[in-house]
């Protein structure tokens, strides 16, 4: 799991995603959030270049190429058994304190070197707050919060 939104396979192939948008209208927060995943197909070729793509794009893979075994996989019974899953896991962090959640985070988590990618300065991950904040130990040796991918 990469910090904040990428699910990578053993050999950091990118197989699953998260994006998290948000606005305010009429004094209300409004959230989408959606998730990707690579079933059956992902890109051979990532794009490169500046904006929201870096000059150094993670790799893809699905997960029908990756296990080849799964023949019986399909887009719609993963989306129905992924949709009922988050929506025990919302109504049982709703019940409990998040931090047992940050603390399963964290075993999975790859905390290393990463380059932001508006700067290009390499910052060290060293820990995950308990409201889903990154802190990181830049080049000028300052620890500090980050609350969105801004990695490559």
């Amino acid at each position: 799991v990469k910090w904040s939104n990428d699910v990578l396979l053993g050999d950091g192939l990118k197989v699953a995603g998260t994006l998290i948008e948000n606005c305010r209208v009429n004094d209300q927060n409004w959230w989408l959030v959606g998730i990707g995943v690579n079933v059956d197909s992902y890109p051979l070729q990532l794009p490169t270049g500046q904006g929201d793509f870096c000059p150094k794009p993670r790799s893809a893979m699905c997960l029908r190429a990756y296990a080849n075994k799964l023949d019986s996989l399909q887009a719609l019974d993963l989306g129905v058994d992924l949709s009922s899953g988050l929506q025990q896991w919302t109504n049982r962090v709703q019940m409990e304190e998040a931090s047992p959640i940050v603390t399963r985070w964290k075993t999975w988590a790859n905390m290393g070197t990463y380059t932001i990618r508006e700067t290009g300065e390499d910052v060290v991950a060293v820990d995950l707050r308990p409201d889903g904040q990154l802190i990181v130990i830049g080049q000028d040796g300052k620890e500090r919060l980050l609350v969105a991918d801004y990695f490559y």
